[in-house]
């Protein structure tokens, strides 16, 4: 009876909107252990922002997304700004789609999501480069590189998502978090 009212507590908890998410400035209160793995499975999005080294994951909560938890980038390379060309070091920024084929469990970086670098709009600026990942091992020329233990969880959600109906997994990535005093500058 306990475990159905806290299932039902929390389902019943106000939703914060996507947007409110988005500006939110306040640090990430990690979801209990239990909780996540009632949500695995759910539609996820991916956040990335570079200068903060964060990715924020998403998990779909009826009509909305709400933050799951957030993960520090060991490394990133080459700074603020799109990546141009293949062999600049440098990370990607825009906005791309993760399908089923583009995860690499036997990555060579221990587990890794391909975020389909170049994207339309990357190739019709004359962008190019290739095999640009989300992945463990905390070393990167152009990815974006977690813990192992981090990879570990984001891998397993993107993976339930896509395997429960989800066609794609949306990332965003961006040079930094959309604030008013990060715009100004």
């Amino acid at each position: 009876m306990r475990k159905i009212a806290f299932f039902l507590a929390m389902l019943l908890m106000p939703c914060v909107s996507f947007a409110g998410l988005l500006s939110s400035s306040s640090p990430v209160t990690p979801v209990s252990k239990e909780y996540k793995q009632q949500l695995m499975g759910s539609p996820v999005y991916i956040q990335i922002f570079k200068e903060e080294r964060t990715l924020d994951l998403y998990v779909k909560m009826g009509e909305q997304y709400q933050l799951l938890d957030s993960y520090k980038i060991c490394n990133y390379s080459g700074g603020l700004g799109p990546k141009r060309r293949q062999g600049d070091f440098k990370s990607p920024e825009g906005f791309y789609s993760v399908q089923r084929n583009q995860l690499k469990p036997d990555s060579r970086f221990y587990k890794a999501i391909n975020i389909g670098f170049p994207n339309a709009y990357d190739r019709a600026h004359g962008y190019d480069g290739k095999y640009l990942m989300i992945h463990g091992a905390c070393v990167s020329v152009g990815c974006y590189a977690m813990t192992d233990s981090g990879i570990d969880e984001i891998f397993q959600f993107v993976t339930a998502a896509l395997v429960f109906g989800q066609p794609s997994v949306q990332v965003s990535i961006y040079p930094f978090r959309m604030t008013d005093a990060n715009m100004q500058r």
